[in-house]
């Protein structure tokens, strides 16, 4: 987990809302939660919300979980096809 709360970017509601889901996701401990911010990663790519996968690339690269950074890099791979 990030010890600051970073801003994300200005975006439509429909991006920001799911963007807010994805990052509860991505700090919870559980598996089911992790499973979510995956999928919730395909509803970003599916609403274009490109803002919000790069912010997501960028601010969780670097986190000390793995399967947080396998999220990110999947985030850039979306942020790239759009």
């Amino acid at each position: 987990m990030s010890t600051e709360k970073e801003v994300p970017p200005r975006m439509n509601e429909d991006c920001a809302n799911v963007l807010k889901s994805v990052i509860l996701a991505l700090e919870s401990p559980l598996a089911y939660q992790q499973t979510q911010a995956r999928l919730l990663l395909d509803v970003l790519y599916q609403k274009k919300c490109k803002e919000a996968l790069g912010w997501i690339h960028e601010k969780y690269v670097t986190h000390p979980a793995v399967h947080v950074q396998k999220i990110a890099k999947r985030a850039l791979e979306f942020y790239n096809r759009l």
